[in-house]
């Protein structure tokens, strides 16, 4: 994804646990590996659940509102059966902080097969 807010490319990495940043003209060849410290994560992660998702396809996807300037991070896994079985966003700060979210506020996360999409709804 291409951060706005930032001007720069940013990648997460498998598991979403790091987020590759690059700035071509501060970086150059050498990109950024920040890591994510995750907080305020489903209390419905129960032992059950974690197994579940463990067991699943996983996919992580990083979404920047025009609107806000606010980056989100969404996870979810699928089964076999092409079935989605998780879904999960986490709001990430300026400090490296992964903040689990059920509330995005006026804004609608769209997960497509070409990108995602962040955009805020009409009032």
């Amino acid at each position: 994804m291409h951060s706005k807010k930032d001007d720069m490319f940013l990648i997460p990495g498998f598991g979403g646990h790091v987020i590759a940043s690059c700035d071509l003209h501060e970086h150059g060849n050498k990109p950024k590996f920040p890591r994510l410290r995750f907080r305020k994560t489903p209390c419905c992660m129960t032992t059950a659940n974690k197994t579940l998702l463990d067991s699943c396809c996983k996919s992580e996807h990083l979404v920047e509102s025009r609107a806000t300037g606010e980056t989100f991070m969404t996870m979810y896994g699928t089964a076999a059966k092409i079935k989605t079985e998780a879904v999960m966003v986490f709001k990430l700060d300026d400090n490296g902080n992964a903040v689990y979210t059920q509330d995005t506020g006026d804004l609608y996360i769209f997960i497509t097969e070409s990108e995602p999409i962040c955009l805020l709804t009409a009032s």
